[in-house]
């Protein structure tokens, strides 16, 4: 909601959280992990290119179609159907030259192949406390993703949900070192509270200028600190050497 205020283009097909759904339709599916590096880079130039205002050619959408087959976990095809004509459509809203991004859970999958693609890329990862995502009986990303990157048996306890995240993160940490300058860890937790810091911070690294009206910045986003959640069950499920590193991790953000 922030770079949208401020300018950026976020796409047409959003859900009600300003998920990218043509997104979601390329990428999110377990396929993507055995993509070859052609093709996964062919996808990520025609989503680029719809975010730009081009629609599809003939070829191109009959690739696509391909996509919309069959149902996929979370999404049945009649969804997929929907995304892939939206796609297809001419653009209601020429984004004419705006700063473009996108929005979606699942980027941090395959955001390592993206960067090498697109030399001027750059990636906001947004750090939820761990304790609250293991508390939330959202398990999505760990069944979409968890064997992937913990290859064991996942019983979708507490402690799988912190080792996932811990996982995810030591990846990213990783990522930052090979891609200097290119991703942020922007503080969900750090923003609800003092939004102005951490909102200077981000815009600075987007090289993306204030609205016009400084009432725009902050239009529509409800300040809500997130409530502290009981981390018993974690704390006893999660691997020690888990718990030190969400600990170390989140006091950068302190």
């Amino acid at each position: 909601m922030l770079v949208r205020n401020c300018g950026c283009w976020l796409g047409e097909d959003l859900n009600d959280a300003l998920d990218n759904l043509w997104f979601t339709f390329l990428f999110k599916r377990a396929s993507v992990l055995t993509d070859s590096e052609a093709r996964l880079e062919n996808l990520f130039a025609l989503f680029q290119a719809r975010m730009q205002g081009k629609v599809p050619g003939p070829d191109e959408a009959q690739q696509l179609t391909a996509l919309a087959r069959r149902g996929r976990s979370g999404h049945p095809a009649e969804w997929l159907q929907t995304r892939l004509q939206s796609f297809l459509t001419a653009p209601v809203e020429q984004p004419g030259g705006l700063r473009w991004g996108w929005k979606e859970p699942n980027t941090h999958i395959m955001i390592e192949r993206f960067l090498r693609f697109v030399p001027d890329l750059k990636y906001v990862h947004v750090v939820r406390d761990p304790f609250y995502m293991a508390a939330s009986k959202n398990r999505n990303q760990l069944k979409n993703w968890g064997h992937f990157f913990l290859d064991r048996d996942l019983s979708g306890s507490a402690g799988d949900v912190i080792a996932y995240w811990v996982a995810v993160h030591k990846r990213l940490d990783a990522l930052c070192e090979h891609y200097p300058g290119r991703i942020i860890f922007f503080s969900h937790d750090r923003f609800m509270a003092d939004p102005e810091p951490e909102a200077e911070r981000l815009l600075d690294f987007l090289q993306i200028g204030p609205p016009a009206s400084p009432d725009q910045r902050f239009r529509d986003i409800v300040f809500q600190p997130t409530a502290r959640q009981g981390n018993e069950d974690a704390a006893l499920q999660a691997d020690p050497d888990d718990l030190a590193f969400c600990a170390a991790f989140m006091a950068r953000f302190a």
